[in-house]
């Protein structure tokens, strides 16, 4: 490895990944930029992870092994510590980044020296590699206005697809050891309060699903913990805080129970734009306002059998925001639509690779 820092860190932590990391490091090595450090940090493997690593001759790999299992955000952290590149880059030992990806993310960050982080849209592979048919991972935020208004009803901004900057990284500490399982969506809610944050509209990333995921083996910690952050965040956002039921529903979008919790979702929803609104250009507030009108449309929607009055009392305070995407995405609700977000202009489809 030369003596001079590489503009980029990738940073690769490996536990118990034998089966997929030769894949993922191919996938790096491949990449069309090849000026980065590939810092891959074995966490205590108690397979052959370690051995699959060091089958790699590549001047640019360099490899820490940690003493003991210390865990995804300890070991993070100390390779945000000991990152060389001003640029730090993340992938799982179980996904693969496709060709030009970093050129295209790079690109993007030095045409955009505001911006804290980009990442990407991704497909999907199971365990044998073959794809699985979904396209949750094509729809992204763009803009970082956008993104920063979709953060608040879902993690928008995938973690294995990221490149960030370091120095932003280490001046926010990292990932917080307090949010387990959802340190990566609580870090974004924490950096896009002070900094933008941004998707490429690109496909850069295939992730892998299989039964390891976190995702599925940590469910329930993992939704309690992003409630958490996302609670954390209003907090900052609105100087108040907000029940955690109640922060819930703006995460899994199903109705309250009661009429009076109907109201202080849609209200919350309002809140949110307002504080936006203060900070963000008018002329970037048209999509975020068209999204919110949808998602107040569905809320009344699935309100309207229970609490009509909520519901009605919801579509006479959303026609400022617009009408039209209020009774669009309220009558795809009704008719059982499952893809009605997907069509507010916060969301943009992904290019093909």
């Amino acid at each position: 490895m030369s003596s001079a820092a590489p503009p980029l860190t990738v940073l690769l932590p490996v536990y118990n990944a034998a089966r997929w990391v030769a894949d993922a490091i191919a996938s790096l090595l491949d990449q069309s930029f090849g000026d980065f450090e590939l810092l891959a940090i074995d966490d205590g493997s108690t397979d052959r992870s370690l051995d699959v690593v060091r089958t790699f001759s590549d001047s640019r790999i360099r490899i820490v092994r940690n003493d003991r299992n210390r865990g995804l955000i300890e070991t993070l952290n100390a390779g945000i510590a000991i990152a060389r590149g001003n640029l730090l880059a993340r992938m799982d030992a179980d996904d693969l980044s496709h060709p030009d990806r970093f050129a295209v993310q790079v690109e993007y960050l030095d045409a955009h020296p505001d911006v804290a982080g980009v990442s990407c849209a991704y497909d999907l592979i199971d365990e044998r590699g073959a794809p699985i048919p979904s396209d949750w991972g094509l729809y992204r935020p763009t803009e970082p206005i956008a993104l920063r208004w979709a953060l608040n009803f879902g993690c928008f901004f995938t973690h294995s697809g990221a490149v960030l900057r370091t120095p932003v990284l280490r001046e926010c500490k990292g990932f917080d050891a307090r949010y387990l399982h959802a340190e990566d969506y609580e870090l974004w809610l924490r950096l896009a309060h002070e900094h933008p944050l941004a998707n490429v509209p690109q496909v850069l990333l295939t992730r892998r699903e299989h039964g390891g995921n976190v995702s599925t083996r940590y469910r329930d910690l993992q939704w309690h913990n992003a409630y958490r952050a996302l609670q954390a965040s209003l907090r900052r956002v609105l100087g108040r805080e907000i029940p955690l039921d109640l922060v819930s529903h703006l995460l899994v979008t199903t109705p309250p129970a009661k009429a009076s919790a109907t109201r202080a979702l849609a209200a919350l929803h309002r809140e949110l734009f307002e504080a936006l609104a203060r900070s963000a250009p008018q002329d970037l507030l048209r999509a975020v306002a068209d999204d919110l009108a949808q998602r107040l449309g569905v809320i009344a929607a699935r309100a309207l059998r229970r609490h009509p009055s909520s519901a009605l009392a919801l579509a006479l305070a959303s026609a400022r925001f617009g009408f039209v995407a209020f009774a669009r995405s309220a009558i795809a609700t009704r008719r059982g639509d499952p893809n009605v977000y997907r069509r507010s202009p916060v969301f943009t489809r992904a290019l093909s690779r």
